[in-house]
């Protein structure tokens, strides 16, 4: 699948990146993760990959909103999904 961008927040507003990799686990369930010195370390997970980035962007959200040093406007996140390779099921 190919990479997309999700952008959630104000129109007109300069969204800040924010990379994040989604796969399915072996379980089923789907992780997503980021890592950057802005947001620091984040791994969700959920029972659907739209559900798992939406859990992501509002984490991140969050962040944002919890540090007003960050200089972002609320409402500006955007990410840059990458499928990882579906985890082998281990049988």
């Amino acid at each position: 699948m190919p990479d997309e961008s999700l952008t959630y927040g104000q129109k007109g507003a300069c969204p800040t990146k924010a990379p994040c990799t989604v796969s399915r686990m072996p379980n089923g369930t789907w992780s997503a993760r980021h890592s950057s010195s802005e947001f620091g370390a984040v791994q969700v997970s959920a029972s659907s990959r739209e559900d798992a980035l939406t859990k992501m962007r509002n984490e991140l959200q969050y962040r944002i909103e919890l540090c007003p040093c960050s200089g972002v406007s609320v409402g500006t996140v955007e990410l840059q999904v990458s499928d990882d390779s579906i985890l082998p099921t281990g049988e």
